[in-house]
This record gives C-alpha cells, structure tokens and sequence, in this order.
C-alpha cells in the first residue's frame, strides 16, 4: 500500500467524504466506510509516526464522533457492529490522546 504520506495532503476532504458514507442505509457501504475510516486514523497518524507535515487534529472530532455512534447504535447489521468496534479501536489507538 501507498505510504501515508500520499493520503495526508487529502484528509481534509476524504474524512467527510467517508463520514458521510458511515451514515449511509445499505448496511455495506457502512461497513466499507467504516473500514475505510479505520484506515484514515492510520492515515492521520501512522505507526511508528513520521514526523508532522500538517495539521489533522481538526479531523479528529468528527471522526470518533462519527463512528462511536454506530458503536452504540443498537439497530444495525452484525458486519456494521463489528466494522465499528474495529474502527473505534483503530481512533483511539491512534488519535485517543487528542
């Protein structure tokens, strides 16, 4: 995969983009874009860190907001649920100390 470095200059309009998509009503766009937003935290901020080339913090709110809220929704698929817990693991692994 590309490295994270290729993505960042893009955050700002992919996180919306893909918060969107968390919203959306067929189970498997939600579940993809839940996976995705997974993906964008690693994005944000990958592991070991390179050093900061721009300011993400802004992308952080929205994304956890976004996504602990299909965490806790109770009528939902059982591949949503799942893509939540993982998605909710991978922010606040990766962002949970903004």
């Amino acid at each position: 995969p590309p490295p994270p470095a290729v993505f960042q200059p893009h955050a700002a309009t992919l996180v919306p983009t893909v918060l969107s998509l968390v919203e959306d009503r067929y189970y498997k766009i939600t579940a993809e874009a839940l996976r995705v937003s997974a993906e964008l935290a690693r994005v944000l901020r990958p592991s070991p860190p390179d050093p900061p080339t721009f300011d993400f913090a802004a992308l952080v709110a929205p994304l956890f907001t976004c996504v602990s809220a299909r965490l806790v929704a109770q009528d939902q698929d059982q591949e949503v649920k799942e893509r939540a817990i993982e998605c909710v693991g991978a922010v606040v692994c990766r962002l949970g100390d903004l």
